[in-house]
């Protein structure tokens, strides 16, 4: 569709190109694979890129009664897009993005059992991770992390063991002396430490074969491993606070892992301070304030 003023030729196709283009793969990015900041800041650029070049021609064209008036119309159409994309590529840096990484098995969101029992509204999309060790004991398993701009977000990095109030996991299926697990590498006074957070040693059923594992407040019965020694919670926040232990950077501040096998575990609502993980997409990414952490 084209618009004569004078000699300008005033494309409005290409004005709504940019609009629905940028639009539509910015709902992609945060919707559906909850994009990093640098991926959202990479559709930004291709998508300004755009709107550049319908600038260029609009000031190209040769000057004529309403076209001051036109070009400024095109102007303001492209401070508009590099404004609302620079807002969205914010805003999907806002939650961290979950990431996953296998060796001889598969892992990712599943709808196979749905939603674990607990977690409220904000648990009700009917999915939860699914890890599936397939390969041979020792040499198979997959994991869950954050890092970089996500793992700042998740805020348990330079953390002492006393400050951490939101660590566990619903979990289903396989139950293994470590796995599934939360591993967390700290380091103190006399070097580094690891914690083994395991679900068989700390786990309260639910419904339909469902169990919460809440390390930080999980009670009496429920134990941890510092360096393999078999331990409370507040025992292991005693000895990690008199040594001056915080949490480490990535790749050793925290991970869920599942390495034994063969094993079929399902994992929801995993819990790690600032926020849980109920889902896949933005969506299924809970601030700690909505209540439906562990």
């Amino acid at each position: 569709m084209r618009r004569r003023v004078g000699s300008f030729a005033f494309e409005t196709s290409l004005f709504e190109g940019v609009i629905h283009g940028w639009t539509a793969e910015f709902r992609l990015c945060r919707n559906i694979v909850a994009c990093s900041k640098g991926e959202a800041a990479k559709i930004k650029d291709r998508w300004s890129r755009q709107a550049r070049t319908v600038l260029v021609r609009a000031e190209a064209a040769p000057t004529g009664k309403g076209e001051n008036m036109k070009r400024f119309s095109v102007a303001v159409l492209f401070v508009v897009v590099l404004l609302i994309t620079a807002s969205v590529a914010g805003a999907a840096a806002s939650k961290p993005k979950l990431s996953f990484v296998k060796t001889n098995a598969q892992i990712g969101w599943s709808t196979d059992v749905g939603s674990s029992p607990s977690g409220g509204v904000s648990n009700t999309n009917n999915q939860s991770i699914k890890i599936n060790a397939t390969g041979p004991q020792g040499n198979s398993g997959a994991s869950a992390y954050t890092y970089g701009s996500d793992e700042t977000l998740v805020g348990i990095v330079g953390l002492k063991l006393s400050q951490i109030d939101h660590l566990g996991f619903d979990s289903k299926g396989y139950l293994g002396a470590g796995a599934p697990r939360i591993s967390l590498g700290t380091s103190g006074t006399d070097g580094t430490h690891t914690y083994f957070l395991s679900a068989l040693y700390c786990n309260t059923a639910t419904s339909n074969g469902w169990r919460t594992s809440n390390f930080v407040s999980g009670g009496a019965g429920c134990t941890v491993f510092r360096d393999g020694v078999q331990m409370s919670w507040a025992t292991a926040v005693g000895l990690a606070d008199a040594n001056n232990e915080t949490v480490g950077p990535s790749p050793n501040d925290w991970f869920l892992i599942v390495d034994e096998a063969p094993s079929l575990t399902y994992v929801d609502r995993l819990s790690v301070q600032n926020w849980c993980w109920t889902g896949n997409g933005n969506n299924g990414i809970i601030n700690r304030n909505s209540g439906d952490c562990i």
